[in-house]
C-alpha cells in the first residue's frame, strides 16, 4: 500500500469572452440568490417535503454542492447546523470565484498546466494535486479548483466554451 496522486483536472480557455464572463457571473448570482433565499438553509436541512424542491434548484446550479451536502451525516436534529455551515462556506467563496472569472489563472505550487489550441482557441489543461495517503490535498491549486467545482463554475465553463462536437485529435495541438 502506498500513496496515490489526488487532484483535479480541467480545461479552461486562456481568456473568456465578455459574454462568457457575463453568463458565469449570472450563474454565481443565481447560486448566491438561492442560498440567501429566506429559510433555504434551514428547510433544506430539516424539511423533507421542501428538500426536494430546493435540491432540484441547487442541482441545476451546482451538482457537486448537492453531492457534498448528501455526504453530510446527521445523528439528531442539532446536526442540521452542518448544512447551514456548508452553505455559509459557499457564500464565503463566491467573491473569490468572481475574481477567477476575470483572469482564469490558477497559480500555485501544486499546479501543472499545458496550453492547447482547440478549433482556433487557446485552452489550458490544468492539473492541481499532490501525492496523498488518502487525505484531501491541501495545496492552494487543488483547493481553488475544488472551490470552482463546488459552485458549479467548472461545469459551466465547460458548457460555455468546449465545442459541442467532439473535435478530432487533429484539431488539438500543444502550443510551445
Amino acid at each position: 500500500m502506498g500513496s496515490s496522486l489526488s487532484g483535479y483536472q480541467t480545461m479552461i480557455p486562456e481568456k473568456l469572452t465578455d459574454k462568457e464572463k457575463k453568463e458565469l457571473k449570472f450563474h454565481l448570482d443565481e447560486l448566491e440568490s438561492l442560498i440567501r433565499t429566506p429559510n433555504f438553509r434551514e428547510e433544506i436541512a430539516k424539511e423533507e417535503s421542501s428538500k426536494d424542491k430546493w435540491t432540484k434548484q441547487l442541482q441545476a446550479l451546482s451538482p457537486l454542492a448537492v453531492h457534498e451536502m448528501e455526504n453530510l451525516t446527521f445523528y439528531d436534529d442539532e446536526d442540521y447546523g452542518k448544512y447551514i455551515d456548508f452553505f455559509q462556506e459557499i457564500l464565503n467563496i463566491i467573491p473569490e470565484t468572481r475574481k477567477f472569472i476575470d483572469d482564469t489563472k490558477v497559480e500555485a505550487n501544486d499546479v501543472f498546466e499545458r496550453t492547447y489550441k482547440i478549433l482556433g482557441r487557446n485552452f489550458r489543461s490544468i492539473f492541481a494535486g499532490e501525492s496523498s495517503w488518502g487525505d484531501e490535498p491541501e495545496g492552494s491549486g487543488y483547493q481553488t479548483l475544488k472551490m470552482l467545482d463546488i459552485v458549479g463554475l467548472l461545469a459551466k465553463i465547460e458548457e460555455l466554451t468546449i465545442p459541442s462536437a467532439n473535435p478530432s485529435i487533429h484539431f488539438i495541438k500543444e502550443n510551445k
